[in-house]
């Protein structure tokens, strides 16, 4: 007899929900809460309104929004800012720039009249950080691109004499399309679900760190 434990049974289950959640909607417009290529139709009012969502996100920090109405309508697209959003969000439609103000860990409200063949463009751009793996050990950390949890591609304990706190200052960007890392030790950093058969370390060793260095 084969085993089904309840995290077997809960992970697809979740994965099924995923397209439930990139959209929800109420009176005034509609939420855009993932971002991922994909396309949503609804009856607002009496108009019938289709958002577009093209990206290539979380490898660009870049998500288009194209409209389409039979007649221009004013409704809210609210847009998702993650907590992890250390710096502004950039927005344009129709390559105009908007100066919304944006706080991360809430909905960013762009209300207008739309036409058909707008295109909203926002830029939540993403940064490097590292996260504790839990409040007693501030100094062991795992290494985070904007959503991305990254691991290092290391056989054992994982040890910087870096400031945690600017991650940005000693580690680099190497391949924009695997979003593979690298720090000033050589240490090689890589998306966790990219990793196949190589040997890595989650969390980061900053106990011998310099602060502030």
């Amino acid at each position: 007899m084969s085993r089904w434990p309840c995290c077997s049974g809960t992970w697809p289950e979740n994965t099924a929900d995923y397209p439930l959640d990139i959209y929800f909607h109420d009176d005034d417009g509609i939420y855009v809460n993932l971002f991922t290529p994909s396309e949503v139709r609804w009856q607002f009012g009496r108009e019938r309104v289709t958002v577009e969502q093209q990206t290539d996100f979380p490898k660009s920090d870049t998500m288009t929004f194209s409209m389409r109405l039979d007649r221009p309508a004013r409704l809210a697209l609210n847009v998702r800012v993650p907590e992890w959003a250390s710096r502004p969000v950039k927005i344009s439609v129709n390559d105009r720039t908007i100066k919304i103000k944006s706080v991360p860990g809430s909905f960013l409200k762009i209300d207008r009249k739309w036409r058909d063949g707008d295109v909203l463009a926002v830029t939540i751009p993403m940064s490097l950080r590292f996260e504790p793996v839990d409040a007693q050990d501030p100094k062991l950390a795992a290494l985070m691109y904007g959503p991305v949890m990254l691991v290092a591609l290391a056989g054992g304990p994982v040890n910087f004499h870096e400031n945690e706190s600017k991650p940005d200052q000693w580690i680099q960007l190497l391949d924009p399309d695997t979003l593979t890392f690298q720090a000033v030790d050589g240490t090689r950093f890589r998306p966790f679900n990219l990793i196949t058969d190589e040997r890595y370390t989650t969390y980061c060793d900053f106990s011998s760190s310099v602060a502030g260095r």
